[in-house]
């Protein structure tokens, strides 16, 4: 149109659309036309030109534009810099993208929640999960509040090396004995959440998903015990695989015996508990010893020290419960999940809970018959 003359915010949009696009030429061409008419590149000019170069993996010319800010006197924001670990970070470059963030002090700035999760996420695709767990613990002891995108991103970085049980110890390392819904995590050094943040329902479900297909059920299960005790409920379409999970569980448990995760003595609160999740190990105050003479205790003195609640048997019926109440049933059928409860909960001989697992399947399979020959509207 005549007589309208585009500004820096007209020719900001269009590099960013361009960096978004992928197509990092025309981002140049527009810079150049912007220089030709006089407009001066501010700091989202730039920022927006390096998010270009890093999307096409140019990191050299990335910092190339980084240098000529600096040339042409326009201080770098934080913004900038967490643009400019991204490109390092999607490069493959740890090492860089952490000279860039040291840098930041260098211009007088604090980093924010956004510059330390490019670096975090940086670490994650460099497979240094360790890394991004101690620049995560510097966030926290510089004050700044970890954020969704945040706690995914260090969770990310022990997925992406296929540790799943240090995965799940992250998230029971967010997570306090006490904690309900509703109640917002204002931590204290003495209490026993590490990372200072409370998993959400999208964090908790994409977890379940990439355990689950990388048959990491054990690690799985402990998400599960976490979302149970925070009063979050998994997917409902995700019913049925949860609960042939939670059996095929149950015997490798009567199999192998349980594991040292399930004690109560790991989860009795954090004045007994110390969970150091950087070692991925779980160090207890109460623990039994080494001697022959403590590991020969009594069967029913050892019973008494397994938390029951994280039974695999207990959380399956719980669960079909769930299902059976909400009527999940009659979305998804999963009739064929509880008899395999009931094959497991009779191999690992807990005839106790057999009747009742018995008498959920023959409700589910008359209703689930029932529902069959006519379907809902």
């Amino acid at each position: 149109m005549r007589g309208i003359r585009a500004d820096k915010f007209t020719y900001s949009a269009l590099i960013d659309a361009c960096a978004k696009g992928g197509r990092v030429e025309q981002a140049f061409l527009i810079s150049d036309v912007m220089a030709a008419a006089g407009v001066e590149k501010d700091q989202t000019v730039y920022s927006a030109l390096i998010d270009a170069c890093g999307r096409c993996g140019a990191v050299s010319r990335a910092f190339l534009v980084f240098d000529e800010m600096k040339r042409a006197g326009v201080y770098p924001n934080l913004v900038t810099f967490a643009v400019l670990i991204d490109c390092c970070g999607d490069a493959h470059m740890p090492d860089r993208a952490f000279e860039v963030f040291r840098e930041i002090k260098h211009w007088q700035l604090t980093p924010n929640v956004v510059a330390y999760t490019s670096l975090i996420d940086a670490c994650a695709k460099a497979g240094w999960p360790e890394r991004a767990e101690l620049v995560y613990d510097d966030m926290l002891q510089a004050g700044v509040k970890p954020n969704e995108v945040t706690f995914g991103a260090l969770l990310d970085a022990w997925l992406r090396v296929e540790d799943y049980a240090r995965a799940a110890a992250v998230v029971e390392a967010s997570y306090r004995p006490d904690d309900t819904e509703g109640h917002a995590h204002d931590s204290s050094p003495s209490e026993n959440v590490k990372f200072k943040i409370r998993p959400s329902v999208r964090v908790f479900n994409a977890l379940l998903s990439v355990m689950h297909n990388a048959a990491a059920i054990e690690a799985m299960y402990r998400v599960l015990v976490v979302m149970r005790r925070l009063n979050v409920w998994p997917p409902m379409g995700r019913y049925a695989e949860i609960i042939v999970d939670v059996a095929d569980l149950a015997r490798l448990w009567h199999d192998n015996g349980r594991p040292s995760w399930a004690r109560l003595s790991n989860r009795v609160g954090p004045s007994e508990t110390q969970v150091n999740v950087g070692s991925g190990a779980h160090q207890s105050d109460s623990s039994r010893g080494s001697s022959v003479e403590e590991e020969d205790e009594s069967s029913s003195q050892e019973e008494q020290e397994w938390d029951e609640s994280v039974d695999p048997l207990n959380f399956g019926i719980w669960l079909t419960e769930v299902g059976t109440c909400n009527n999940v049933h009659r979305r998804y059928a999963f009739s064929g999940s509880v008899k395999k409860l009931l094959d497991a909960a009779e191999y690992c001989g807990h005839l106790e809970r057999v009747q009742d697992i018995r008498d959920m399947l023959q409700y589910l399979q008359r209703t689930e018959r029932t529902d069959h020959k006519s379907p809902p509207q």
